[in-house]
């Protein structure tokens, strides 16, 4: 999530441990009733403003970083990892759905 206060802008992003995504995938929606202690941790960034040149270059860099890390599709990370079996990670094209 990317929040933006007049000259400021600070990435928010979740960290998920192995274990936690096992349970997402296994419990679902059900997860909080199954595992009352399952949480995720909330992270951010730092604050970036950008009227200063260096931090807006730094945000920026940033951005394009969480982009690239987005679209390139790997992580190692449970169910999300880059294997050719993973049914995550088949490309879903916008003409598909036009039909």
């Amino acid at each position: 999530m990317i929040q933006s206060v007049y000259d400021m802008v600070v990435f928010y992003y979740a960290r998920f441990d192995n274990v936690y995504l096992r349970n997402v995938r296994k419990w679902g929606k059900d997860l909080k009733r199954m595992d009352p202690t399952a949480t995720a941790q909330l992270h951010h960034s730092k604050r970036y403003h950008l009227r200063v040149a260096r931090e807006r270059v730094e945000c920026f860099e940033e951005l394009a970083r969480i982009l690239w890390y987005i679209a390139r599709g790997r992580t190692e990370r449970g169910s999300f990892q880059d294997f050719r079996l993973n049914l995550f990670l088949d490309p879903v094209f916008s003409s598909e759905f036009n039909q």
